[in-house]
């Protein structure tokens, strides 16, 4: 379990999750990436509650190839593409 942490400045995403991985984050902060603020795929299932994903290249959530997940009060703004791409 990922609380309370920022996920910034990175080359591609704060967070890619694929292969079937797990991963929780509450109150996390995804912002100004260099593409996502999340990527999930290849049946990637995160869960997300309370987080920020703002200010990213690309997108806030980029979700394709069977990828699972929830996403829970969370503040998707001012990405430059999409708030969320499924």
């Amino acid at each position: 379990v990922f609380r309370r942490c920022a996920m910034k400045g990175n080359t591609e995403s704060g967070i890619a999750c694929h292969d079937e991985a797990l991963g929780t984050f509450e109150q996390c902060e995804m912002a100004e990436n260099g593409r996502l603020g999340i990527t999930s795929h290849a049946k990637g299932n995160p869960s997300l509650k309370g987080c920020k994903l703002h200010g990213n290249k690309q997108g806030g959530v980029w979700a394709y190839d069977e990828a699972r997940g929830s996403y829970e009060g969370c503040d998707i703004f001012g990405n430059e593409k999409s708030g969320v791409n499924i």
